[in-house]
């Protein structure tokens, strides 16, 4: 009997994954804001994990782009750039300081963090509306092959944001550009 149970599990992981989804967004909208201390050597990493994740999408792009879905690495190549476009500007958005102890700490910007997530949640109920109108005949499985391409996009406006992202506060704090501890008593 217990054995039964493990089938059981599996089925319900993607239930639970789904309905934990509307959690995790309110949880990042609602801990945007919060100051966090700057360690140096967890923006490093998340820096440079980030920069190979890059020519490996154009990869996948590409690689995807040969069997079934036309210009994805144009498409991922698009969002790859918008992305780090928008992380740059999400980067010029966070408030980056000095307490009065030398101690460095930064807010992100959480609107664009948000909008980004919408986003993601938005293409993805798309493509599981589209799959089910493919499955159910009622349009071309061929059109809904084509239409895979934005998820390339998709993904590489969110990676690019976080490149961006990464590598702008990380020149940030470098370069010392962080706000003056405010004076006690104001």
């Amino acid at each position: 009997m217990p054995w039964l149970l493990i089938p059981l599990a599996i089925l319900l992981l993607p239930v639970l994954v789904v309905a934990a989804w509307p959690l995790s967004l309110w949880w990042r909208y609602r801990t945007g804001p919060a100051l966090r201390p700057v360690r140096d050597w967890q923006l490093a990493l998340q820096a440079w994990l980030l920069l190979p994740a890059l020519p490996m999408l154009l990869l996948g792009a590409w690689v995807a782009q040969q069997w079934w879905a036309p210009a994805a690495t144009a498409w991922a190549a698009a969002g790859a750039l918008a992305g780090i476009a928008i992380g740059a500007v999400r980067m010029a958005m966070t408030r980056v300081g000095r307490s009065p102890d030398g101690l460095r700490w930064y807010t992100p910007e959480r609107w664009i963090a948000l909008a980004l997530s919408l986003l993601v949640t938005a293409k993805v109920v798309w493509t599981l509306w589209q799959g089910w109108q493919a499955w159910q005949g009622a349009i071309p499985l061929e059109t809904w092959r084509a239409t895979r391409a934005t998820l390339f996009a998709l993904g590489g406006l969110v990676l690019g944001q976080s490149l961006g992202y990464a590598w702008g506060l990380r020149w940030r704090l470098r370069e010392g550009r962080v706000l003056r501890p405010r004076p006690r008593g104001r």
